[in-house]
């Protein structure tokens, strides 16, 4: 049964950040996401927990052309969490935010360019679909940066008042 809390606890909370902000692309979606795999001992349960909650998320949203390249940049950040996270170490947060808020504005903004007719089809249309998205890639590195800090210090907090507590199981 323990086996089974992390997951659901993060389905529920990835679902629910979907929700959480008027601010485009300021929510702790990302940070969940990153941190599904550390919590989640297997890559696998925390790929499907992410697509399975993003899923539903949608159904009630609204779906978008691009939404493939959604969910392969979401599976990504799982695995640089697998990787980045291993330790929970202050360094190694900053660095996985970074690289999952990049990672989603990289592959997401290119499914966007790819599949939408907003901007022509060659270079010079990827380059402006890129530049027009800036503003929301601060928002996402500002967001996942605040977000996985606060869920880092919180668990490092809730260690050291429980230390006898077992959260994760590497």
């Amino acid at each position: 049964m323990k086996n089974f809390v992390a997951p659901l606890l993060i389905f529920l909370l990835l679902i629910l950040s979907r929700y959480m902000s008027d601010i485009p692309n300021f929510t702790p979606t990302i940070s969940f996401i990153l941190f599904s795999s550390y919590f989640i001992n297997n890559k696998y349960t925390s790929m499907l927990t992410v697509l399975a909650s993003q899923i539903i998320a949608d159904i009630y949203i609204g779906t978008y052309s691009y939404v493939f390249f959604v969910y392969l940049s979401y599976v990504i950040i799982v695995l640089i969490g697998e990787f980045y996270l291993k330790e929970l170490k202050f360094k190694s947060v900053i660095i996985s935010s970074f690289l999952a808020a990049s990672i989603f504005f990289i592959v997401s903004n290119f499914g966007f360019w790819f599949t939408e007719s907003l901007y022509s089809h060659d270079l010079n249309g990827l380059i402006t679909c890129y530049v027009a998205a800036i503003p929301f890639f601060d928002d996402s590195l500002i967001s996942a940066s605040l977000y996985s800090l606060t869920i880092y210090i919180i668990y490092k907090f809730y260690k050291n008042l429980f230390p006898e507590a077992n959260i994760v199981t590497k």
